[in-house]
């Protein structure tokens, strides 16, 4: 499986979080074209109806509505599309919360490239060994 090849969905509510997200996953390997964003959960959930993804990067904190009802939304849908929670939270009781509701990785914020990247693999179940 080739990044380049699949559909990305970040939700995310400040556009200059948008942009280095964006530019993020460009450089770990997904195309720009393939990179589908949305402001809130709501209009993520709309666009995720449209468009089947492969992968979904969303903030917990949106208003309209916010990451963990997002997830709920989607995970009713499909319950096996990679979903990565981007938060500034990071106490055991809010991770596990999102956990519940469906999440299949977390990222505190702020985090680097390299850990982006390695969190994309693991969801996505990508191994990095060489045979």
């Amino acid at each position: 499986m080739e990044l380049k090849e699949l559909k990305v969905l970040v939700v995310e509510d400040h556009p200059s979080l948008v942009l280095i997200l964006e530019k993020m996953l460009v450089s770990i390997g997904f195309l720009e074209a393939n990179i589908f964003k949305a402001k809130n959960g709501r209009e993520a959930f709309s666009l995720f109806k449209k468009t089947k993804m492969d992968l979904v990067l969303t903030d917990w904190n949106m208003p309209v509505m916010d990451g963990v009802d997002f997830v709920r939304a989607i995970r009713r849908m499909d319950p096996r599309v990679p979903i990565i929670m981007e938060t500034s939270k990071n106490r055991k009781a809010e991770v596990a919360f999102a956990i519940e509701a469906g999440i299949s990785g977390y990222l505190v914020k702020p985090f680097q490239t390299a850990i982006l990247k390695s969190k994309v693999e693991e969801v996505l179940g990508i191994s990095d060994e060489k045979s």
